[in-house]
């Protein structure tokens, strides 16, 4: 099981009232010294069911850091009953195990409690997660994601591409802007294995466009193709349409669900990065609109996969 992250302040509050033992870690993708002593903090969640250790990258959530005044990574804050007990600063084996000891002890047969602080995935969603997978949706670097020829379905929607792709936004919609394709860059904050593309799109009929950016349902359609690739610089749509790189997947969706799935090649998509996502409908003058994108597979190591120290074996 992976160490799951933090996401801003709301969710802070629920881990740290859900759990008598909690350790905040706070890191960076950049900081190599977080990505050396992450196998380590790994270690030690198997090591400390009793201990809930949640992460907190600082470029993505600066509520939380700047609530305790975390200004460099990597940083551990150590709650015991919600009162913070202990802070060990850098990357430093011997004082996190100590502080780690000390947590555990006062709290021997506490259990780790996530949810009342995990996104909920809906029932729809969770029927297309196999055994052994999940979904990854949390995992997305936001920081450096890109969509192109994209606008809200519905207007004032500012925050309408995040929506699209998180899990607990129930009212989320984008269409396609100037003809009918779109073009996304997801990164991962972690190398990924790629199972599935769950695609969701409400049934033209259904759609409330009262608020709606579109004159007429006439006007929308639903993706009819949809082109991927994996850990591909981000490339324009005259790249994407003529194949000059060539995509891992490409699937004509003629399905008329809500949900359609995307299965990939899983022996393609094992060490993913990033996806590059070409989805387009079938008439160049409406607006293709999708309301829902939803990764799933296997959320692995970190970017930083170069040598990594063994700095345990240093702590002398």
């Amino acid at each position: 099981m992976s160490i799951p992250y933090i996401k801003d302040t709301k969710e802070f509050d629920s881990y740290l009232s859900a759990n008598n033992a909690l350790v905040v870690y706070f890191t960076a993708v950049w900081c190599g010294p977080c990505q050396a002593i992450k196998p380590v903090i790994e270690g030690h969640y198997e090591q400390y069911p009793n201990v809930q250790i949640a992460k907190v990258d600082i470029d993505q959530n600066k509520e939380v850091p700047a609530r305790f005044q975390v200004s460099s990574v990597p940083s551990f804050l150590f709650f015991s009953k919600g009162k913070l007990t202990e802070t060990v600063r850098g990357a430093n084996p011997h004082g996190i195990k100590t502080a780690l000891d000390k947590l555990s002890a006062l709290h021997p047969s506490a259990k780790r409690s996530v949810a009342s602080a995990a996104a909920p995935v809906a029932p729809a969603i969770t029927s297309f997660v196999p055994k052994g997978f999940e979904v990854l949706n949390d995992f997305i670097w936001f920081a450096d994601f890109q969509a192109l020829n994209s606008v809200p379905l519905y207007k004032g929607d500012g925050d309408y591409i995040k929506k699209v792709f998180k899990t607990n936004e129930p009212k989320s919609s984008l269409i396609s802007d100037a003809d009918s394709q779109l073009l996304f860059h997801v990164p991962f904050s972690n190398i990924s294995k790629i199972y599935s593309i769950l695609i969701k799109v409400k049934p033209l009929a259904e759609m409330n466009l009262e608020t709606a950016d579109v004159g007429d349902i006439a006007d929308l359609q639903r993706p009819s193709t949809i082109k991927v690739w994996a850990n591909s610089p981000m490339m324009s749509f005259e790249d994407a349409s003529a194949d000059a790189v060539t995509p891992l997947h490409v699937e004509d969706i003629s399905s008329d669900n809500e949900w359609y799935e995307v299965k990939l090649k899983y022996v393609k998509f094992q060490k993913v990065q990033s996806l590059g996502i070409f989805i387009e409908g079938e008439d160049e003058d409406l607006h293709t609109v999708v309301e829902k994108i939803v990764f799933v597979g296997v959320n692995g190591e970190s970017k930083d996969q170069g040598k990594i120290q063994k700095i345990e074996e240093h702590d002398h």
